[in-house]
């Protein structure tokens, strides 16, 4: 009997020690402060007569070809990084 009344005991202060536990992982978390929200679009910023031909993987970066009337401007490749979705650079033909 007093087997079993340790054995209760025991198994209470489990239960209490893992809802504090418990408590203190949910406070920890929502303390935390909270991420930063991806980015989600970009713009290249061409021209209605601008069309993207290509995009191609170049390494950790994505090389974008536009295509169209060269008078606009259109005929450029645009290296961007997806991570961050800027534009790293642009090469002119």
């Amino acid at each position: 009997m007093r087997a079993l009344k340790a054995l209760v005991i025991f198994m209470g202060v489990l239960i209490v020690a893992g809802l504090a536990v418990l408590a203190w992982m949910v406070t920890g978390i929502a303390n935390r402060p909270p991420a930063d929200k991806p980015a989600t679009a970009l713009s290249l910023g061409l021209p209605a007569e601008c069309a993207i031909a290509t995009i191609v993987a170049a390494g950790d970066r994505l090389a974008v070809l536009a295509d169209g009337p060269s008078a606009s401007g259109c005929r450029r490749i645009w290296l961007v990084d997806p991570a961050r979705l800027r534009v790293v650079g642009t090469i002119d033909p």
